[in-house]
């Protein structure tokens, strides 16, 4: 039985750097795979721009979006602008504007826009950060209001916040969650 163990034992020794190397290379292997396949499945990143839901001809029209009953620290408001549930869900808005308050309001107007669903998402940028932050179960910790609000659940779902957008719309929007 020792001789057994023994042999074993040689073979492991002798071929010990074969074995580490067979393992580096199937590492090696799996990795390039990983990147071939991470290249050949690439989707170009959805990049925000007002130029998705700008329009021009006979679909374009104007809406008129306000933002009311702020107070009057003056941090930049921020309205996101959705087209799909995607992008609703993912938080990547086509559209992004920002603007300071004048009066404890802010009115966007924005003009030349395409007939079609949009969601919106108002809220006061108090930390200045750009985003509409939000706590661990998903709900704003910013003052914030969305389109067709308010709602008994927060955030709602995008169709359910969802606008058809029509010449001369004016959305009003009331901060719902207030800190």
């Amino acid at each position: 039985m020792s001789t057994i163990r023994t042999k074993a034992r040689e073979l492991w020794e002798e071929n010990n750097g074969n074995l580490v190397l067979a393992i580096f290379a199937g590492v090696l292997a799996v990795g390039c795979f990983a990147i071939f396949w991470s290249q050949i499945t690439y989707v170009e990143p959805f990049r925000r721009s007002y130029a998705r839901i700008s329009a021009e001809g006979e679909d374009q029209v104007s809406v008129s979006v306000r933002f009311s009953e702020l107070g009057d620290a003056g941090h930049p408001c921020v309205l996101l602008l959705y087209v799909s549930e995607l992008q609703w869900e993912k938080n990547e808005p086509a559209a992004k504007i920002e603007k300071s308050p004048e009066n404890g309001a802010v009115v966007w107007d924005i003009p030349d826009i395409q007939r079609m669903q949009l969601a919106f998402v108002a809220f006061e940028d108090r930390n200045g950060n750009g985003t509409l932050d939000v706590n661990a179960k998903g709900v704003p910790t910013e003052p914030c209001s969305y389109s067709n609000g308010p709602f008994e659940v927060i955030p709602p779902a995008f169709a359910q916040a969802t606008v058809a957008i029509e010449e001369g719309l004016v959305i009003r929007l009331e901060p719902q969650v207030r800190h």
